[in-house]
């Protein structure tokens, strides 16, 4: 398990009332779940959560722990949790702003799975997908989801993955965009997200106004997005396409001659050519 922390000046906060004293404090995903940990006690009510939520329903500041559900706890009978094996949060990377207090967090937002141990635990030391212990392929569920904290996620097509904009001191999403992928953001209120289908997009920091949705043509693989300047401009580079690799997999869909290759993309800021000029280099 990984810890992500990102060091920021946050104003404390009650669960009604802020209070401008500022502290020192972090944002963690532990457990792929997003919180915000702190030494004060003011902090205690930083328990919601920018996504749904069951088998937790908290977090003790005493020892930084979940507090896990009684009703999450499973045996042979099944009982669907959420979120699924693959978190609410993943690998793609999350970014803060200081100037607008935001966290944008890439992020599973109906993510559920159903979860029962076998009736005879049998060691598997070779497998590596996670569920060694566990029925798999999961069965139905039997049992019902303990209550829920977090929000309910975005009732538009593809609302199952939303880049979601977090608020740690009041404890509320600012703004939701669908679609889930690396983040980084910026001093000139810009958050930049690349997704899996190859789109690169850009949104005003503070109040996630869609400003620029590119196809790079790149398909399936497309790698997190970096920012630079040289001589006063400012780029946004990023890397993607199928690596020649996956003609050793037998049966990949991605070893057929027509998937994308590997390229890296870069954009200046305030550019006048077209996406397709610079996707056709």
């Amino acid at each position: 398990m990984t810890d992500t922390l990102l060091p920021v000046d946050l104003p404390t906060a009650t669960s009604s009332t802020p209070v401008t004293t500022p502290v020192s404090a972090v944002v963690v995903t532990r457990g792929r779940t997003p919180y915000l940990a702190a030494t004060v006690t003011a902090l205690a009510a930083q328990t919601r959560r920018p996504v749904r939520v069951t088998w937790a329903s908290g977090v003790d500041l005493k020892t930084g722990r979940p507090i896990v559900n009684p009703d999450s706890y499973y045996g042979t009978e099944p009982i669907a949790l959420s979120p699924g094996p693959g978190g609410a949060h993943n690998w793609a990377p999350m970014s803060f702003n200081p100037m607008t207090g935001l966290v944008y967090i890439p992020s599973v937002t109906s993510s559920s799975s159903s979860f029962a141990a076998q009736p005879a635990y049998v060691p598997q030391p070779n497998r590596q997908d996670g569920f060694t212990g566990l029925v798999y392929p999961p069965m139905r569920a039997t049992r019902p989801s303990p209550p829920a904290i977090g929000p309910e996620p975005p009732g538009e097509p593809g609302g199952g993955r939303a880049l979601v904009a977090w608020d740690p001191v009041a404890r509320q999403i600012r703004w939701r965009s669908i679609g889930s992928g690396p983040t980084l953001t910026t001093a000139g209120n810009l958050v930049i997200e690349t997704l899996n289908d190859g789109r690169l997009l850009a949104y005003s920091a503070d109040r996630g106004e869609k400003l620029l949705d590119i196809d790079t043509g790149l398909g399936s693989g497309v790698g997190p997005p970096i920012t630079y300047r040289i001589g006063g401009r400012q780029y946004v580079a990023l890397i993607g396409g199928i690596g020649q690799a996956a003609v050793l997999l037998t049966g990949s869909p991605f070893a057929a001659a027509d998937t994308p290759p590997p390229r890296l993309l870069t954009f200046l800021l305030d550019a006048t050519a077209s996406t397709q000029a610079v996707t056709q280099h």
